[in-house]
């Protein structure tokens, strides 16, 4: 899988991130999360220890009011094949 889109599933939380998203899917190229108001720097940290480090170009953490370490700059940084952090408008 290479794309997961899980736009607005509110429910979902850093579990699903750490222990589903980060440990059985290895070469993500699009992660959306946008709007999982309960994902925290916990999901981010799982995701860089991750292959999808590497893998991932589109990141959209936008809406995850948790996460700290959402500016463009700070995610570009950490993800060093991302170019684009939010695609929804």
């Amino acid at each position: 899988m290479t794309y997961l889109n899980l736009t607005w599933c509110v429910s979902l939380n850093d579990k699903a991130i750490v222990d589903g998203v980060a440990k059985y899917l290895s070469k993500l190229n699009l992660l959306s999360i946008y709007g999982l108001v309960r994902i925290t720097d916990k999901s981010i940290e799982a995701l860089l220890s991750s292959p999808n480090r590497l893998t991932l170009e589109t990141l959209d953490i936008n809406g995850c009011r948790e996460v700290t370490k959402g500016d463009d700059s700070t995610i570009r940084s950490l993800f060093p094949n991302v170019k684009v952090t939010v695609f929804h408008s």
